[in-house]
């Protein structure tokens, strides 16, 4: 699958992204550059009660208590996902090379992005290494870097945050590789889980370029 079409394949739902993610992957190292009320984890309860109407990835995303930097816990799916536009990447806080950058990069796409971040467009960091990674060390790394309001980095039981690693593709085709933390898959994967759109494209990509892939997520007119 080429760049052109991992790009504008946003309707296809979820056999759609794991094309996208391999795809963008392969483009990882040489990608061509161009042109509700907010609901903080904080104020949520442990283990809410949802009686609503669920959404169309109910029961493929994981409903795994996570914890942010900020000390709150919450569902995966019911509390940060559902219905949402998101956006998702992997990192740990002893990583040295990749994770740094790609924060980076994330910072400019988040200032770029404004006031929507944890209002419409909710962006997630989530652990590979919730060992080491405690709320705490996320809060420090997270200050470290100039993370805004309402970007979330999330850390929980090791089976619980392999298991999401897994629904959210981010893995290696190499079982060798994949083991690997450090040679992590370098991509952000975006999405709006009310209209089951999903892509995917590497997490040095441009930031202007990544909000404008976010914007098309979101229902026009």
């Amino acid at each position: 699958m080429n760049r052109r079409t991992v790009f504008r394949n946003l309707t296809g739902g979820m056999a759609a992204l794991t094309g996208a993610l391999a795809g963008a992957r392969a483009a990882q190292e040489g990608i061509t550059r161009s042109p509700a009320e907010p609901q903080r984890l904080a104020d949520v309860a442990p283990l809410p009660c949802h009686c609503g109407k669920r959404g169309p990835r109910d029961g493929y995303f994981p409903d795994v208590v996570v914890t942010s930097h900020e000390g709150g816990r919450a569902r995966f799916y019911s509390d940060l996902v559902m219905g949402k536009t998101v956006v998702f990447n992997y990192m740990y806080t002893r990583c040295e090379e990749r994770c740094p950058l790609y924060t980076m990069n994330l910072v400019k796409v988040q200032r770029l992005l404004g006031d929507r971040v944890g209002r419409d467009i909710f962006m997630y960091s989530l652990t590979l290494d919730p060992l080491a990674d405690t709320p705490k060390v996320l809060r420090k790394y997270a200050e470290g870097h100039g993370v805004g309001p309402g970007w979330l980095f999330l850390t929980g039981k090791p089976a619980d945050m392999e298991l999401l690693r897994q629904r959210l593709g981010f893995v290696e085709p190499d079982p060798e590789l994949d083991r690997q933390k450090s040679s992590h898959v370098g991509l952000i994967r975006y999405g709006n889980e009310r209209l089951d759109r999903w892509s995917a494209c590497a997490a040095q990509s441009n930031p202007e370029t990544i909000v404008k892939y976010i914007s098309w997520m979101e229902p026009k007119g």
